[in-house]
């Protein structure tokens, strides 16, 4: 796209932002998977210790995979991020951008073909309870990795002018400020009110003083 990188910068903030929610809520659930997976490890070692070590031995293999994966993922949003921030995509910019995008999609699919032979080696050959928390995690994680390829996939298409992204609508953004509906909702009413009480309150003894204190 032509243009002062500002301009480009503004046009691709939507489709950044979107992108950064969507992360956000698979993280969130990774967490709570992970969460869930311990809690499930703490029961496993009172209750069933060979369950415990089916999903230990799962977690063990596919360890170094998830690490690559994260980090590619990382390193994909790095590289697009700066960017969208720069307004800059050059050929080495674009080329640095397509190399990660097929890095992660390698370490995705790398993830799931470990995944399933740490599975097999088990005796585990479907989805089952004791490992229903592991398959979570990594489905989050390839949810996570997609996420961010398209992302990418998506700015590239634009820069390129095969599939334009829709430009921010400033004056809808703009007039935001004055929505009614957050303006008057009655707990932003009373948080209003409230700091308004507490600066009057500070201007009144700042300005009359208070005994020796003030």
């Amino acid at each position: 796209r032509s243009g002062p990188r500002w301009r480009c910068t503004q046009h691709l903030l939507p489709r950044f932002s979107q992108c950064v929610r969507e992360l956000y809520d698979r993280l969130i659930a990774l967490h709570h998977a992970c969460l869930r997976e311990h809690e499930a490890a703490m029961a496993c070692m009172k209750l069933s210790p060979a369950v415990l070590k089916k999903s230990s031995m799962i977690s063990e293999t596919t360890e170094p995979h998830t690490r690559k994966a994260i980090e590619e993922t990382g390193e994909l949003m790095n590289a697009v991020t700066k960017s969208v921030i720069n307004g800059s995509f050059g050929k080495e910019e674009v080329a640095t951008i397509e190399a990660s995008i097929e890095n992660v999609r390698k370490a995705m699919l790398t993830l799931t073909k470990e995944f399933i032979a740490a599975k097999q080696a088990v005796g585990l050959k479907s989805i089952s309870e004791e490992t229903l928390d592991d398959h979570m995690i990594n489905y989050e994680l390839c949810t996570f990795s997609r996420i961010a390829i398209e992302y990418a996939e998506d700015i590239l298409a634009d820069q390129r002018g095969e599939k334009a992204l829709p430009d921010p609508d400033i004056g809808k953004n703009f007039m935001g400020i004055f929505d009614k509906s957050v303006l008057f909702d009655p707990e932003h009413l009373k948080w209003v009110f409230r700091s308004l009480i507490l600066i009057v309150i500070g201007q009144i003894i700042g300005y009359v003083g208070y005994g020796t204190i003030i």
